[in-house]
C-alpha cells in the first residue's frame, strides 16, 4: 500500500478540521494521527511538539480570518452591507466558536483571536466613521452582538436577519 506523503499544511488542515468537528480536545497527537491514517512519526517530523503544531494550527486560523475580512472589505456593496458580513464572524460556522472556546484555555489561540477581534473592531470602526458614527462604543455593541448570536444559534451561524436590523438601528442614529 502506497501512502501519501503528508506535509505540515496537511497537518494544520486536518487541526482545524478536527478543531472546528470536536473542539480543542481534539488538537492531540495520536487522535490526529490515526484519523489521518499515519504514523504519530509523521507528526513529529513536521512538527517539534504539540504546542508547536497548535500554535500553527491558530496562526492558520488567523490568516484565514483575516483573509475572509480584507475580502469582505474589498468587495462590491454598501458600508451596511460590509458592516452586516463582518458581523457574520466569516469562516466556518463551526470553526469560529471553538477557536474562542479555545482561547480560553491556550495562549496561542487568545493572541490570534485578540488579534482578529481587534482587526474585526477596527474595520467596523471605520465602516461607522465613514457612515458619519463616531462613538467607537457602537462598533464594539455590533460585534459584541454578532459573537453572542453565534454563540446562542444552534448551528452557530449569527442570523443575517437579526443582525441587520441591528445594523440598520444602529445606523439610523446618525
Amino acid at each position: 500500500m502506497t501512502r501519501k506523503r503528508l506535509t505540515r499544511e496537511d497537518w494544520i488542515k486536518a487541526g482545524l478540521k478536527a478543531l472546528a468537528k470536536r473542539g480543542p480536545s481534539a488538537l492531540a497527537v495520536e487522535p490526529l494521527a490515526r484519523e489521518m491514517e499515519t504514523t504519530k512519526g509523521s507528526f513529529y517530523w513536521h512538527f517539534k511538539d504539540l504546542p508547536d503544531f497548535q500554535g500553527e494550527v491558530a496562526q492558520e486560523w488567523k490568516r484565514q480570518a483575516a483573509g475572509a475580512l480584507v475580502e469582505t472589505l474589498e468587495a462590491e456593496g454598501g458600508h451596511s452591507v460590509k458592516l452586516r458580513e463582518i458581523a457574520r464572524s466569516g469562516g466556518s460556522a463551526k470553526l469560529e466558536p471553538a477557536m474562542r472556546a479555545w482561547a480560553k484555555e491556550s495562549g496561542a489561540a487568545a493572541r490570534a483571536v485578540s488579534e482578529i477581534d481587534g482587526l474585526r473592531l477596527d474595520a467596523t470602526y471605520a465602516l461607522l466613521r465613514e457612515m458619519g458614527i463616531s462613538n467607537r462604543e457602537l462598533s464594539h455593541a455590533l460585534y459584541a452582538a454578532a459573537i453572542g448570536l453565534e454563540q446562542i444559534s444552534p448551528n452557530g451561524k449569527v442570523d443575517g436577519n437579526v443582525m441587520g436590523e441591528l445594523v440598520d438601528l444602529v445606523l439610523a442614529l446618525r
